[in-house]
């Protein structure tokens, strides 16, 4: 092995000093290839060599001293806030990575108490979307909190990369969140300051919350928080957070949170627009924009979701954050797979059989029991529930894939008018009914036309798929007669031409 010269011995000891793991043994090994002129030249082959990050390379190289704080191994700048800034560390002896916040030491009380405000919240949560605290220290008059790191990006650097987000992915979002303030609120921790970059979200889509310097604790002294009355985001912030900070619960945490869901549908708050009092007095006095015009794929319910969180006053938001992370629950539900949400189209209306019969498949009553459920969650707002445009009901159809025949006939019948295709079944699943009946125009002005007199079924077409396929080929059969009758080629003749050429 090489023996240093006395230059590579004083880097060497340079980088002990401050902390930095780079052994004697491993310069050593360096040096039998490698020649340096300068100690920038040391420490950039260092940082190539992954000996150094690149961040410590850069300190070091400024004049950085230490690199240490406690058991702990700084690596690199994570962000920094009005306290302090946040750093990546890694534990000495276990090479654990973890997050540490420095205080700066030269903050006044009211700050320093912000600070151990956070410690007692953070050390009082257990939640898998709430960072965890692992430890609060003081070295060489500095304080210091350490916390789980979490990998990956908050969620507004996730927009600004991959712009709106697809709605069931935002509203899959904000439930993990509403889920762990929940357990929040229930353990008396107001958060005061959700907004996207407080929230992180891992490369499994898993969402943590961060930063809980602002929190509030219910039962804590009026005073503690008087110096923090009006701190937080603007964008975010609940009205009565800028009125009346000093009795705020929960639900201003459930209003910025519907706040952070147009985020990320939209790709910017609410009321972006205008000075800072501007933007206050929005919050406090403007409706909330349609999130249907700007997005029209976004469910309707999920759009009667947010405007409920915004509600200006708190009896008219959701009361609990549980209840918002039930009702996001079923909004996400709404689409289950493999099923294919249409509108009902208008129906010639049939003459009613005295029989008692199942739910018609064009009204849709009793076909969305998840909607329903959906409905019944946002209730309780006679305001917001009547912001719902379309009184349509939406049925669900069942779509039996892999039947080829049922995928056959179900084209066919969209390509022939699936207006006429509904009058023919219903004739069939309603019951016994007379050629007058089916003549008299429906509601919304269309006229049927005359069907084919057979026996009605005894089952409806929905119970049974292949019962309904079996009709569809009956249907197509008669069908084909029609247009033999009319002198129209009929499917054989079609068959023949084809195969001769």
């Amino acid at each position: 092995m090489v023996a240093l010269s006395p230059e590579v011995k004083e880097w060497c000891e340079r980088l002990h000093a401050a902390g930095l793991a780079v052994s004697r043994e491993a310069v050593a090994r360096i040096c039998e290839t490698v020649s340096f002129r300068t100690f920038e030249d040391f420490v950039r082959h260092l940082e190539q060599l992954g000996q150094l990050t690149h961040w410590q390379a850069q300190q070091l190289l400024a004049g950085r001293p230490r690199f240490l704080i406690g058991k702990y191994r700084l690596l690199g700048t994570l962000g920094r806030g009005g306290m302090g800034e946040v750093f990546l560390a890694e534990h000495v002896t276990m090479e654990r990575r973890v997050a540490i916040k420095l205080i700066d030491p030269r903050l006044p009380p009211p700050a320093l108490e912000r600070f151990f405000n956070e410690v007692r919240i953070i050390a009082a949560l257990d939640h898998p979307n709430i960072v965890h605290a692992y430890n609060v220290d003081l070295e060489n008059g500095q304080y210091y909190l350490v916390m789980e790191y979490v990998e990956g990006v908050d969620l507004e650097q996730l927009v600004r990369k991959e712009g709106p987000l697809p709605w069931r992915r935002a509203a899959g979002l904000v439930r993990q969140a509403a889920a762990a303030l929940g357990y929040a609120h229930d353990k008396g921790v107001v958060h005061c300051d959700i907004k996207p970059a407080n929230l992180m979200v891992t490369p499994q889509d898993v969402v943590k919350i961060l930063d809980l310097g602002l929190a509030r604790l219910r039962n804590s002294p009026a005073g503690q928080s008087s110096e923090t009355a009006v701190v937080g985001t603007i964008d975010y912030m609940a009205p009565e957070l800028a009125l009346q900070p000093e009795s705020v619960d929960g639900r201003v945490d459930i209003y910025s949170l519907g706040c952070v869901l147009f985020f990320l549908l939209v790709g910017k708050p609410p009321f972006p627009e205008g000075s800072l009092s501007e933007r206050i007095v929005k919050h406090q006095t403007a409706p909330p924009p349609d999130l249907k015009k700007l997005r029209p794929d976004v469910p309707e319910e999920l759009n009667l979701l947010y405007r409920k969180c915004l509600a200006k006053l708190p009896g008219e938001r959701f009361q609990t954050a549980e209840e918002l992370a039930r009702a996001l629950k079923a909004c996400l539900d709404l689409a289950s797979p493999g099923l294919v949400r249409a509108k009902a189209l208008p129906v010639a209306t049939p003459i009613e059989s005295e029989e008692p019969s199942a739910p018609s498949v064009a009204s849709g009553q009793g076909q969305n029991p998840i909607a329903d459920q959906a409905k019944t969650l946002l209730a309780g707002d006679q305001r917001t529930s009547s912001l719902k445009s379309e009184p349509e009901t939406f049925p669900i159809f069942p779509v039996f894939l892999k039947n080829s025949l049922f995928r056959v006939a179900i084209i066919l019948v969209v390509a022939l008018g699936i207006g006429g295709l509904l009058i023919l079944i219903s004739s069939q699943v309603g019951g016994p009914s007379t050629s007058e009946g089916l003549k008299k125009p429906s509601q919304s002005g269309s006229v049927s036309t005359q069907t084919d007199s057979s026996a009605p079924p005894q089952r409806a077409p929905e119970d049974d798929p292949e019962e309904f396929r079996r009709r569809i080929e009956q249907w197509m059969r008669s069908q084909a007669v029609k247009q033999n009758k009319s002198g129209l080629r009929s499917p054989k003749e079609k068959t023949g031409q084809a195969s001769r050429k």
